[in-house]
């Protein structure tokens, strides 16, 4: 399917950016601003049903996502996943492992909801009251949504312009209440980078030594005072961090 990128810098090194639940590519305007002064080419991404991207004619899983997005960007880029756009890159990564130059996971996790053996995760009635709410008052529910990730208000004038699609919206809980690809990482061989906020309440700090468990040659880095958008809030870090993970020259 077509999706929106909106492409910019002449450099040579490509990055994507992946958006999470309910956003789209403009999110990460003030990285791309800051990739493109480096030297990089920037794609930011709308997933289906968000932004400028139509929505798709069926619910997709992970893996649709997943070869949707690889089909629209250029191969050997370096892919920055936030959120669920985090768990997108990890099943592009770990389903065409030499696709990836190199992987920045931001604010993510391979398994979303809690469970008996992953404690550091969102409490699944939680996800399920928001999946209630879009059928009510769905620009309340992303608002509801915005206000336990972040304080950085300035996001709010973007998120709904464009609208992002209910169905996409509901398909999008639906992938995170369900997706679960810890089982998929042995597959990942690119470099990769974790980076996790202190004061995440969507995915807890404390899931760090369930990544470096699973994946003990990555590297993962906690973000002090940092919530669940720290693209946002802690910019300049961040940026530094994607500086040069991934370069090729």
């Amino acid at each position: 399917m077509a999706l929106f990128i909106r492409t910019s810098g002449t450099g040579t090194d490509d990055i994507v950016l992946l958006h999470g639940w309910g956003f789209h590519g403009a999110v990460w305007n003030e990285v791309a601003e800051t990739l493109v002064a480096q030297g990089r080419r920037v794609h930011q991404v709308d997933l289906p049903g968000h932004g400028h991207s139509p929505p798709a004619n069926t619910p997709m899983d992970i893996d649709a996502l997943a070869e949707a997005v690889q089909e629209a960007v250029p191969s050997r880029a370096v892919w920055v996943g936030w959120s669920l756009g985090g768990m997108v890159a990890q099943a592009a990564a770990a389903m065409n492992p030499t696709n990836l130059r190199a992987l920045v996971l931001v604010a993510t996790t391979p398994r979303f909801v809690r469970g008996p053996d992953w404690p550091a995760a969102m409490d699944p009635a939680l996800l399920a009251q928001f999946g209630h709410g879009l059928t009510t008052n769905w620009r309340a529910t992303l608002s509801r949504f915005l206000a336990i990730q972040s304080r950085a208000l300035r996001v709010r004038a973007t998120m709904f312009h464009p609208a992002p699609d209910p169905g996409a919206l509901a398909n999008g809980l639906v992938i995170l209440q369900n997706t679960d690809l810890r089982s998929r990482l042995s597959a990942i061989v690119c470099p990769t980078l974790v980076l996790l906020g202190e004061r995440d309440t969507l995915v807890p700090i404390e899931v760090s030594k369930h990544w470096s468990r699973l994946r003990p040659d990555w590297r993962i880095q906690c973000l002090s005072g940092a919530g669940h958008m720290p693209f946002l809030t802690h910019h300049a870090e961040v940026s530094s961090a994607l500086a040069e993970h991934g370069r090729s020259d």
